[in-house]
């Protein structure tokens, strides 16, 4: 079973880069994460987009955790892991499997991180006038808010791993972590 689109949007892309497919294809960009993917679903290809172009949404390190998942050489620049991406046909039905016991939601479970308060769920994208504001560095203030916001993803996606590890050790040794 490959990756499915639904699975590619609802485990890698956080509430923005769901908003940024939408907003390119000039759909509305409101509503929940689940909302905003059956929107995708429905009309990303109708607007002329093949699925594999929305791996240009993501950074260079999701890319990297897709290509771990999938045993797939996770080295190279963002074009690089994207052409790795396609030529292994990862969202065609006869792709590999992940390679990892672990599911790869672990890495961006958004929901769990959502019930302990970590995520906002309800967090709203920056109003667009906010978003084309420029500060006295030049730094448009979408940037820097999107930049903290990777930054923030980061510290999850490194406690996730954290427990994965201590998860798959105490299995290992043959306790059940409650």
């Amino acid at each position: 079973m490959g990756l499915s689109v639904r699975k590619l949007l609802e485990t890698y892309f956080d509430k923005y880069d769901l908003q940024d497919v939408l907003d390119k294809i000039d759909e509305k960009v409101s509503g929940n994460n689940n909302e905003l993917i059956n929107r995708i679903i429905k009309n990303w290809e109708q607007h002329g987009y093949d699925n594999y172009e929305l791996f240009e949404f993501l950074e260079r390190p999701v890319l990297a955790r897709i290509c771990e998942a999938y045993r797939l050489d996770s080295q190279g620049s963002k074009d690089v892991l994207i052409r790795r991406i396609k030529k292994e046909k990862l969202l065609d039905a006869d792709s590999p499997k992940p390679s990892s016991m672990v599911d790869d939601r672990l890495f961006m479970n958004k929901k769990v991180f959502e019930k302990m308060g970590l995520v906002d769920s309800d967090s709203k994208k920056v109003n667009d006038s906010k978003q084309n504001s420029v500060t006295k560095d030049g730094a448009k203030d979408s940037e820097k808010s999107s930049s903290h916001h990777r930054i923030s993803l980061s510290k999850i996606t490194a406690i996730c791993i954290i427990i994965g590890t201590i998860i798959a050790v105490l299995s290992y040794i043959g306790l059940k972590p409650h």
